[in-house]
């Protein structure tokens, strides 16, 4: 166990030696509290050489003036058995004042205002601990009469100037510090528990009930990101951490809730993503290691293709009416983390019509296919119910504040994956944006508390396209949903994608492009040409994939294809290709497709080989079709594969 550093301060006097030890004493300096640091005070015992302590404890860290071999001179007759532990600050009410000190006995800090000294309390607790370890005096409350009969343990000097009367025989000092309003409960109990991982180090440190969970939840979750944790759960976290080889932050964060549900699943326990008392003893006492991930068997994209071609229509009367939605669009698509393909759709009906029918959005189905040549064909839904595709979160549609909840982009991150989603209100009307996350495979999922304005980099924010990279980063493309805007490039870490103030963008600023910046465009067009629609961005084989609708009026109404090593490269310049333009009805092919939007890049496909898309096609005049259908298009390797991003 690490628990606070104490460092060593000589300076302030001493009398060589010490007798048997029987109490610890605490001590208040009498400066005001949190401005005096501990080796201002030690500063001062050095220099009038009239009173000292053995450690000194301001709010931020620890220092040992004098050896606990030696005698500090803290409370007169009784220093040959004791030790002096002084906490830097004031044990009256008024913390802070200009002029004398206007604290007296009869007005002493409140519990509350003792309490407020979370850190401070703590790293006394640590040193109670520390020196009953080396020196053998019991963690028990010795009161005013304690003292009085001579008991061991721990104390304060206002508790020896009372005691001493019947210790002594006389009143020794007129000392009040550390008054009774002290929180002797809360930092024995503290000081018991460091005393326990001394003893058995392996032992969960909590205390009982509680575990390492999410800022937001109860009292009992600690996530340590709060700043008042004690030092013992950051290191007791930190290691659980290590020992299953991920980062060991001593933070609750992503990836730990993730080993945890891992281990969940394991054991058929479950699953919260705490790290309790049972995880704890499974991975310290027991040994547990977090299992190889495990290799999700191929999917087969084929061998390439010349020029692009229509493999099937995978939503219809006769394809997904089973799940209740013969009328649908979008599908963006992700591999869940056990390797199954997951496709998150747009506005769903029972009927083969926009309108007809029960309205639902956003739905999810699985799929399970491992020949893309030979079509996707979905194995169940996402829910409750496995025969019929619900809505993946309850909300009535055309409510007053929104009508309906579109899906992005998916993605998977260790053993989660993320769903962004337009809250719109009205087609291409944005109210705000948001992320949800299924820790069960992408069957059920639950809302991260991450919500974006509609207008964050003036609106070009709305619809996104993300993927992780091999640095840790998770690289996010966007623009607006009017159709009409130009793409922006950010990032965040992998294990920060539910925070939206850890998203970061890349932008032009003094000359260079810099992330951290304002995002500057990195693909726009002039007038009428260069406008976005639905995009698609992944990291395969080492070169960035990006697929898009162009919605322009000049050399637009198409889906482009570019492929680059490195998400920072200049996107004017990479390879770029169009297998596929749009047309009017009655004029389609493989290659020409009828009111086309929403491309999302099928898992599996590889630049150079096989690659496959899905489509959306809607014949907005007559509400039919309104589908996703699937192609085979060329998508060339690109330049340097197996580049790393920068």
């Amino acid at each position: 166990m690490q628990g606070y550093p104490i460092t060593r301060y000589p300076g302030p006097g001493y009398t060589p030696g010490h007798g048997p030890y029987l109490r610890i004493y605490l001590h208040t300096t009498e400066n005001q509290d949190w401005i005096t640091r501990a080796e201002d005070v030690a500063d001062y015992q050095a220099r009038v050489r009239d009173g000292s302590y053995h450690y000194l404890v301001d709010d931020s860290h620890i220092v040992n003036t004098v050896d606990i071999g030696n005698t500090a001179w803290g409370v007169l007759d009784d220093n040959p058995v004791s030790v002096q532990i002084a906490m830097v600050g004031t044990s009256g009410a008024v913390g802070n004042w200009s002029g004398p000190n206007p604290n007296r006995e009869d007005r002493p800090k409140s519990r509350a205002q003792w309490l407020e000294h979370e850190k401070m309390l703590d790293m006394v607790a640590f040193v109670i601990a520390t020196v009953a370890r080396e020196r053998g005096v019991p963690i028990e409350r010795v009161d005013v009469a304690g003292v009085g009969a001579n008991r061991r343990g721990v104390s304060s000097h206002n508790n020896y100037t009372y005691g001493s009367v019947a210790l002594k025989g006389f009143k020794d000092g007129t000392h009040w510090d550390v008054p009774d309003t002290f929180p002797y409960d809360v930092v024995l109990a503290a000081a018991r528990r460091y005393a326990a991982m001394f003893d058995d180090p392996d032992g969960f440190p909590l205390p009982p009930g509680h575990y390492w969970g999410p800022l937001d939840g109860p009292n009992e979750s600690w996530s340590n990101s709060f700043g008042t944790e004690p030092q013992y759960s950051k290191d007791a976290l930190a290691r659980w951490q290590a020992a299953l080889c991920i980062p060991h932050s001593g933070i609750y964060d992503e990836a730990t809730r993730d080993a945890a549900i891992r281990m969940q699943r394991a054991f058929g326990w479950p699953i919260t993503g705490h790290v309790a008392e049972g995880e704890w003893n499974e991975v310290v006492r027991n040994g547990w290691r977090l299992p190889s991930p495990a290799q999700a068997s191929p999917i087969d994209p084929g061998p390439p293709v010349g020029q692009s071609r229509r493999v099937k229509a995978v939503t219809g009367p006769g394809l997904t009416d089973r799940f209740g939605m013969a009328a649908t669009d979008l599908g963006v698509m992700a591999r869940t983390p056990s390797g199954r393909i997951l496709a998150v759709f747009g506005d769903t009906f029972t009927g083969p019509a926009v309108g007809d029918g029960d309205w639902r959005a956003p739905v999810a189905l699985f799929s399970d296919t491992k020949n893309l040549d030979d079509g996707i064909v979905w194995s169940e839904a996402a829910g409750s119910d496995l025969g019929y595709a619900r809505q993946l979160w309850d909300y009535p549609h055309d409510n007053p504040v929104f009508s309906t909840v579109l899906p992005s982009d998916v993605l998977t991150v260790g053993d989660s994956m993320y769903l962004h989603v337009m809250v719109n209100k009205g087609l291409g009307n944005v109210v705000w944006t948001e992320i949800w996350r299924s820790v069960d495979d992408g069957r059920t999922w639950q809302h991260t508390g991450a919500k974006f304005d509609a207008g964050l980099h003036r609106g070009l924010a709305q619809l996104w396209t993300w993927d992780v990279a091999e640095d840790g980063w998770v690289y996010v493309m966007s623009t607006g949903f009017q159709r009409d805007a130009p793409l922006i490039l950010r990032r965040v870490p992998r294990g920060r994608v539910a925070d939206p103030g850890a998203y970061e963008g890349w932008g032009w600023r003094d000359g260079v492009w810099a992330w951290g910046n304002e995002p500057t465009p990195v693909l726009e067009g002039g007038g009428a040409a260069g406008k976005f629609g639905e995009l698609c961005l992944r990291r395969i084989d080492g070169v960035w994939v990006l697929v898009n609708f162009d919605s322009s009026d000049v050399d637009g109404y198409d889906i482009d294809v570019r492929v680059f090593p490195n998400i920072t490269d200049n996107l004017y310049d990479v390879h770029t290709s169009t297998p596929i333009r749009g047309v009017a009805w009655g004029q389609e092919g493989d290659d020409a497709v009828a009111q086309l939007y929403g491309p999302s890049i099928v898992p599996g496909s590889r630049p150079g080989g096989g690659f496959h898309i899905l489509l959306s096609q809607w014949n907005t005049e007559v509400g039919w079709p309104y589908r996703v259908l699937q192609y085979k298009i060329p998508v060339a390797a690109g330049p340097e594969p197996g580049a790393r991003p920068t």
